[in-house]
């Protein structure tokens, strides 16, 4: 069973169960059995044995039919602890590149090569190193879609569904903070005033990670980290837009912004992001005080990605992502074994018919719209 913190119930509460995952080499196997979280959910194909709570729908096919697989001229090197800088430099003369970013914490190098070059037989040469303990691609990684129904945030019909205003009358969650890896987050949002503390932009490299839109390719898309973010801990009882699971601004969460997801022009597409920024910005939220982090996202199987989730899983980090929307296998990071996959349910407690499914599902929640006429 996998690691959950009845403090950090908002985290269970927040992962999209719905997900965009490119294609690619598979990973290692999915761990067998059924997942389970006690007094939550066990989900097999087709059936829920209770629901709690997400926001998804199917990734536009629009967006679907642009996606790229993997950065070209880029690899990420997982280094052997000890390794000498010295045979490190030497080897990356040897290859041609140069270090982009290190990542010390889980011994994770993002590696640019030289334009055009031939990226088997770089990954040939790490391969054949003693120092290397993986290397591949870097890869890109896709958001969960946000919904499209203008009353999707005032209207939530899934919150009586998973009894939370009862649940309210309980408790409204602990003072955490939850780090959103996303597209960024919109603190300006009347609803998320004074709600954020200091993160990171993992594609425009620096400290500020407010969500810039996607100006080329869509000036009208809406902020996918925000949604999320309101969904986690929009200020609540305030009469502004929605209400957060955790009754925001009662509870002293706090919610922290890694964007990893940006404009990618060559594509036309407004939400892309790379395993090595999904690795670094997983290990950043973990070696800032994020206790929970939230994953609406998803790509293919990575070692890097791997690494920092162990690592922040090891420093006690819950970790949360969504299952995928393809109606198939769970996706990536949402079937690691330290991560709680969340897969998404129409509103009569079904499995919605997109939702990807499995033995790995550890949770099962309200997702996209209501497609019954419950």
């Amino acid at each position: 069973m996998k690691r959950v913190h009845l403090a950090l119930t908002v985290a269970l509460l927040v992962a999209v169960g719905c997900g965009g995952t490119a294609g690619g080499p598979p990973g290692p196997p999915v761990p067998p059995g059924v997942g389970s979280v006690a007094g939550t959910a066990v989900v097999n194909p087709g059936s829920v044995a209770q629901a709690s709570m997400s926001v998804s729908l199917p990734v536009r096919p629009e967006r679907a039919r642009r996606k790229r697989l993997y950065v070209p001229d880029q690899v990420v090197v997982g280094l052997r602890p000890g390794a000498p800088s010295e045979a490190v430099r030497a080897l990356h003369t040897q290859v041609g590149a140069r270090v982009r970013r290190e990542v010390p914490a889980i011994g994770i190098q993002t590696i640019q090569l030289a334009s055009g070059a031939d990226v088997d037989r770089a990954l040939t040469a790490y391969r054949a190193s003693p120092w290397v303990r993986f290397v591949e691609r870097n890869a890109y990684v896709y958001p969960m879609a946000t919904p499209n129904d203008p009353l999707y945030a005032t209207h939530q019909w899934h919150y009586p569904s998973v009894q939370l205003p009862a649940a309210w009358d309980a408790t409204k969650g602990s003072p955490v903070i939850v780090a959103v890896v996303d597209t960024g987050v919109r603190f300006d949002h009347p609803d998320l005033a004074g709600l954020g503390v200091a993160g990171w932009d993992f594609v425009d490299h620096d400290p500020d990670a407010t969500d810039p839109g996607c100006p080329s390719v869509d000036p009208d898309e809406p902020s996918h980290g925000t949604h999320v973010a309101g969904t986690i801990a929009a200020l609540t009882d305030n009469g502004v837009g929605g209400a957060g699971v955790v009754w925001g601004g009662a509870t002293a969460v706090r919610l922290m912004s890694v964007r990893v997801l940006g404009e990618d022009a060559v594509a036309g597409d407004c939400a892309v992001g790379t395993t090595a920024d999904l690795a670094a910005a997983v290990a950043f939220a973990a070696d800032n005080g994020a206790k929970v982090i939230n994953m609406s996202l998803g790509g293919p199987y990575s070692s890097a990605v791997d690494s920092a989730l162990s690592y922040a899983y090891s420093r006690g980090v819950v970790l949360v992502a969504a299952a995928g929307n393809e109606g198939g296998a769970v996706s990536f990071p949402a079937w690691h074994p330290n991560v709680i996959a969340v897969a998404a349910t129409a509103c009569d407690n079904t499995r919605a018919s997109y939702s990807n499914f499995g033995s790995s599902i550890d949770l099962a929640a309200p997702g996209g719209a209501a497609t019954l006429n419950c």
